[in-house]
């Protein structure tokens, strides 16, 4: 049995039909509901496991908006840290596995092009608790730390994407201000949920891996090149930097990640950015 977090989610949600691509069966894959699966509540989280008994949990809900975690604190210490040790402990005391969902924001942005050897230097307070995090995963045994680049994708809500940003705005004959001195290797949603559905079934996947486009670029070459493959009018993107003491919110620039080890240990790597802008265009929901 395969257990996935967060199974509603933007990358969950597409992890079932990957796991079923890369053999395993449907009624192999655990999808519990977040209303018994509730990790604001980490002391019943091993009781849900007794249930299911999965020998593989894909970690993938988080308190992940960076605003709410620095307005509600103490809540992302307990879903982020708290609620993760506890799936790990769990793990490590059932012979299970557990692959976490951690984030290039561990980094402080200073170099870019990040290493999994090197060292986490989180300026935020979501950075923080998914590095502590990454900490708790590795109580298990058994454990693997993915940390996901900035996601494109659509989504249900056809407005929270990196990508769904930028098309709403242009096809509305509006700017997108994007920064230019925001460094990212975006990864295309399918991808993700691909690689983390081959790591599932690896025998022995690596304990960190990055897992991000193998293009390091910057919000706004995102925008203009999202807008050339939509077809729009890429003068509408206008470029900006970003100004923490405007936002109050500490953002790290650079936390684009060296991604050849994914491309080294994986059958089917990530996709080119402008391949995955491609992808975008191609399975575009239909507009309601």
């Amino acid at each position: 049995m395969i257990l996935i977090t967060g199974a509603t989610g933007f990358i969950g949600s597409q992890i079932p039909a990957h796991l079923h691509a890369f053999g395993v069966p449907r009624d192999a894959i655990a999808t519990p509901a977040r209303d018994t699966f509730n990790l604001a509540q980490p002391h019943s989280l091993a009781g849900v496991l007794d249930r299911y008994q999965p020998r593989v949990i894909i970690h993938c809900a988080a308190m992940r908006d960076l605003m709410h975690c620095e307005r509600e604190p103490e809540l992302a210490i307990t879903v982020n840290i708290h609620a993760t040790a506890a799936l790990a402990d769990w793990c490590n005391h059932n012979a299970a596995r557990i692959i976490y969902l951690s984030t290039d924001q561990v980094f402080d942005g200073v170099r870019g092009m990040y290493l999994e050897t090197d060292p986490r230097r989180p300026i935020n307070h979501y950075g923080v608790t998914k590095a502590l995090g990454e900490d708790a995963t590795r109580v298990a045994t058994h454990a693997t730390v993915a940390r996901i680049a900035l996601t494109l994708g659509h989504t249900r809500e056809r407005t929270r994407s990196p990508n769904e940003f930028v098309v709403s705005n242009l096809r509305a004959g509006k700017h997108a201000t994007l920064f230019e001195n925001e460094f990212r290797t975006p990864v295309l949603v399918s991808d993700a949920a691909r690689t983390l559905s081959e790591l599932a079934t690896m025998p022995s996947p690596p304990t960190t891996i990055h897992v991000g486009g193998p293009e390091r670029l910057s919000r706004v070459e995102m925008g203009t090149g999202i807008a050339r493959g939509f077809s729009l009018d890429t003068a509408l993107c206008l470029a900006t930097r970003h100004q923490p003491q405007a936002t109050g919110l500490q953002r790290p620039l650079d936390t684009s990640m060296d991604t050849s080890l994914i491309r080294r240990s994986l059958t089917h790597p990530p996709r080119s950015f402008s391949d995955s802008v491609r992808e975008l265009a191609l399975t575009e929901p239909p507009a309601t």
